[in-house]
């Protein structure tokens, strides 16, 4: 059954292709009409083996025309209530039925294209029952059986909550995102908000669909911390990478590039290494003689250098650095930072991997260490501590800052739950 066609067919039977509007099917119509809905198939859960029972899932992308966002959102609007709730109904001319349509992510402004037409997706799943299924039964007049109930998912902010700042390529708490990020495909420029599955993972089949097998980069990447901030990056020639070299998508910088994704200053992420700050970090790195940035600000970041792990904090009277004596191998690696700015003499703490590494260069900064407040959080890439062009090499998959330094329990918590989602050493 193709899902994405029928939730055409049904929008064409609630009377949304009215007054101009288009109705697609896996390809968005450029440039014209501007006011276009489109249906794209995104994979959905594994289908019963035993079952005439499938669990797809699609997305409706909603364009409205140039600078009517109004217009737009209520299309949006109309589109999920045409379908959300719809009753169970034999489909295809009664050789397949549909079940039940369940939204997964609601309406999200995705922003606008580059001819400022507003773009808005809505995310559903759906359980379908088809009567051609091969080896597989049609289901019984009893309710379908699970054995057990669903696996409990762990998220990694409900088990450590408070962090300043948090992303990823999962869903990091129970409270689903609208998006995980968006993504631009290099063919067309189009772009489209991705979110997750079920299961917490990233939607790999929505962004396969969408990016037809080549990579492509990121616009933004949404912060799921309480902050809410959005890292992105509007001048495509900095976005960094995204392909799945990795066997799951990855944000992907190319070392001493400019790429980066930067978000506002907010009075949450302000200064918070004075009185004691805590950051973890999932990278895949090549490492290299140069510097290569995982994040920071205009007066502290927190970098790769020679292999080894570094950290640089403005003082009034001149720069503080410190880094570990061990080395950094290539490969798959949780790299986390503790550190107390207030004062010179603070010495941070380097961890790769959950082990404590010890420090070869400890130069304190001289005077107090400079206020950070007004400077743009920045993943990837900083000239201005480290000089030149410092973009990142490889994938930074995951981030988190906190203003605290939490507990030995709760660093152990957390960095345990990374790691047995991530694989790391």
């Amino acid at each position: 059954m193709d899902s994405a066609a029928l939730f055409k067919q049904l929008l064409e039977t609630a009377g949304v292709s009215v007054n101009g509007w288009g109705l697609f099917v896996s390809k968005e119509p450029d440039p014209a009409p501007h006011r276009a809905i489109t249906c794209f198939n995104t994979g959905g859960l594994q289908p019963s083996p035993k079952w005439s029972l499938d669990f797809p899932s699609v997305q409706i992308r909603v364009r409205g025309f140039p600078n009517g966002y109004q217009e737009s959102r209520a299309k949006a609007e109309e589109c999920k209530t045409a379908l959300l709730g719809i009753d169970p109904q034999d489909v295809n001319g009664g050789i397949d039925r549909l079940v039940s349509v369940i939204i997964r992510t609601d309406i999200a402004d995705i922003g606008f294209d580059q001819t400022n037409r507003p773009i808005h997706t809505i995310n559903f799943n759906l359980i379908t029952q088809p009567k051609a299924s091969g080896y597989r039964t049609e289901i019984p007049p009893i309710a379908f059986l699970r054995s057990g109930p669903p696996p409990t998912i762990e998220y990694p902010l409900d088990l450590v909550p408070g962090a300043v700042s948090a992303w990823s390529t999962r869903q990091m708490k129970s409270v689903t995102p609208a998006v995980i990020n968006t993504i631009r495909r290099p063919s067309d420029n189009a772009t489209m908000g991705i979110g997750s599955n079920p299961d917490s993972t990233y939607d790999d089949a929505a962004a396969t669909t969408f990016l037809q097998g080549s990579p492509g980069t990121v616009v933004s990447w949404g912060d799921q911390s309480a902050s809410s901030l959005v890292l992105a990056q509007a001048n495509t020639s900095d976005q960094p990478a995204f392909d799945k070299a990795l066997g799951v998508y990855g944000t992907k910088w190319t070392a001493g590039s400019t790429q980066n994704l930067a978000a506002n200053d907010v009075a949450a992420i302000q200064d918070i290494f004075q009185g004691g700050g805590y950051g973890l970090f999932v990278v895949d790195t090549q490492v290299g003689a140069n510097a290569h940035v995982i994040v920071g600000k205009t007066h502290w970041v927190l970098f790769l250098y020679g292999s080894q792990v570094w950290m640089v904090q403005d003082g009034s009277g001149g720069q503080g650095f410190w880094g570990t004596s061990d080395v950094v191998t290539p490969g798959l690696h949780i790299i986390e930072v503790e550190y107390n700015s207030n004062a010179s003499t603070n010495l941070p703490v380097f961890r790769v991997d959950g082990t404590n590494e010890p420090l070869g260069s400890t130069n304190g900064y001289s005077g107090t260490s400079v206020s950070d407040v007004g400077q743009n959080l920045v993943v990837g890439q900083s000239a201005a501590l480290v000089g030149g062009n410092s973009g990142f090499d490889g994938y930074i998959l995951e981030g988190y800052l906190y203003g605290i330094i939490p507990s030995t329990t709760d660093k152990d918590s957390l960095r345990a739950n990374v790691k047995a989602f991530w694989n790391t050493p």
